[in-house]
């Protein structure tokens, strides 16, 4: 079985009916752009995220930029950012004609406040932290500094819609919050968009017509301005994945716990806090032979990835920083750990969703003896059969897929299971296929695969059948 970093086709297949019928009907209006999707989208985003305002634009590097601009940062300003983001965080920067300064991170990826002070100058004009890997940044600490030395504060939130820290979202501390909804992202359109949120209402004026050439009315330019703008279809479609956004989110937190749980003592993994909730965009580990791991994952059909390898400050177009290799030791030493683990791809509610948690190595590179198996179906059970203390390897390995239908939900479950012991037996394969009923009305087809990879008799081997059967 092939377990794919990122699957945005599986979210489209639940929502699929709903986005062809309000393409067509935008279709039918002829109003393409700046309308009353757009309006409605914003409404609601702002609401969300707690704020006043929310601006839709082409992406979520074009918010970074007019957020910049409308702050009235440029030449010979200083902004104060992290080394371990995507590159938007920094060209946007230099191209409104400032200078990044970068600060390491802390053990969550984001940006230690504890260093900010020391990289303020008497031209430092703002803070852009950014909430790396869907946890946010510790913005009291970082609102604090700001006050204190008459900063701005611009979050980068493009990976964390949802999040919050204390009960506040992600986008709702800085004078502004600047969101990506690239399809990689845990909201996102079918291309690039982008949404900025704020409570400043000069912000939001001036930033409305800077969208949009900079237009006051149809025929007159206030400012020479840019042309990026959220359109009627892509944001009817962010407006219709706002309504499961929260449920995504939460089913997230759920696989990385089961990741946490069922991964403690094998790799570095991430500590959340009591007072935060992360959307875990990306579930982040870490190991000393993070090459070899991943190797081995690959091996056995699981995608993963590395993203941002090599450090911002490192990179060529930075050269005229004038940083080198060690100036930020945590950030650089991440960057040769981390893994990034199989991306779920955000699917309809409960219905549309496929998830696997798998256990990631074994002693002595064994197979895995314990996976915890989990569909996004509240009325399938979660299972796991774990080795008694004392006993030889001895148990199902079971990945999960679900074949759905649109219109009458869950049709099949096919469940891939191992078993394995510690003797060997010739290599063979049986098949049995079960009819099971989980509630009334819910009718599931179970097709268990079982390949006898190490011996046992038959009886044992019936009976551990049978037990995996009464936890399903």
């Amino acid at each position: 079985m092939r377990i794919p970093f990122v699957n945005p086709g599986l979210q489209y297949k639940g929502l699929r009916k709903e986005i062809l019928k309000r393409f067509d009907e935008i279709s039918l209006t002829g109003n393409y752009v700046l309308g009353k999707e757009l309006e409605q989208f914003e409404r609601n985003f702002a609401d969300f995220c707690g704020t006043s305002f929310a601006i839709g634009v082409g992406n979520g590097s074009d918010a970074l930029s007019f957020s910049l601009l409308a702050l009235g940062i440029g030449d010979g300003d200083e902004v104060i950012t992290v080394p371990n983001s995507f590159v938007a965080c920094v060209w946007t920067i230099v191209n409104a004609g400032a200078k990044p300064v970068f600060v390491d991170v802390r053990k969550d990826f984001n940006i230690n406040p504890s260093l900010i002070e020391k990289a303020i100058t008497s031209k430092t004009k703002a803070i852009m932290p950014v909430h790396l890997t869907g946890r946010v940044a510790d913005m009291e600490a970082i609102q604090k500094i700001a006050t204190i030395n008459n900063l701005s504060v611009i979050e980068d939130a493009a990976q964390a819609v949802g999040a919050s820290y204390k009960d506040k979202k992600s986008g709702s501390f800085g004078d502004t919050g600047c969101f990506s909804m690239h399809p990689l992202k845990n909201l996102h359109v079918h291309g690039d968009g982008g949404v900025l949120t704020t409570s400043n209402e000069l912000l939001y004026e001036k930033i409305i017509k800077m969208r949009n050439h900079g237009l006051k009315n149809r025929n007159e330019s206030e400012f020479w301005g840019w042309n990026s703008r959220l359109d009627e279809i892509q944001a009817s479609i962010a407006n219709l994945k706002l309504n499961y956004l929260e449920e995504w989110n939460d089913r997230f937190r759920e696989i990385a716990l089961y990741y946490i749980n069922e991964l403690t003592g094998l790799v570095d993994l991430p500590a959340i806090k009591e007072f935060e909730k992360p959307v875990f965009h990306r579930f982040i580990i870490q190991h000393n032979q993070r090459d070899n791991l991943r190797d081995y994952l690959t091996k056995n059909g699981i995608q993963t990835a590395i993203n941002y390898p090599l450090p911002l400050h490192l990179h060529e177009a930075s050269k005229n920083l004038g940083y080198k290799k060690g100036d930020f030791p945590i950030a650089e030493k991440q960057a040769k750990k981390l893994i990034y683990s199989a991306k779920k791809g955000g699917a309809h509610a409960a219905k549309f969703q496929t998830y696997k948690a798998n256990k990631l190595a074994a002693k002595k590179s064994k197979l895995i003896d314990r996976v915890i198996v989990s569909t996004d179906d509240k009325r399938i059970k979660n299972f796991c059969i774990k080795k008694p203390a004392g006993e030889p390897t001895g148990c199902l390995i079971v990945r999960t897929c679900l074949y759905l239908d649109a219109t009458s939900g869950i049709t099949r479950s096919t469940l891939l299971c191992s078993l394995t012991t510690e003797r060997l037996l010739p290599t063979n394969l049986s098949m049995v296929v079960l009819p099971m009923v989980l509630e009334p009305g819910v009718k599931v087809s179970l097709m268990l695969f079982l390949t006898c990879l190490e011996s046992l008799d038959w009886v044992t081997w019936m009976v551990m059948l049978l037990v995996a059967l009464s936890y399903a």
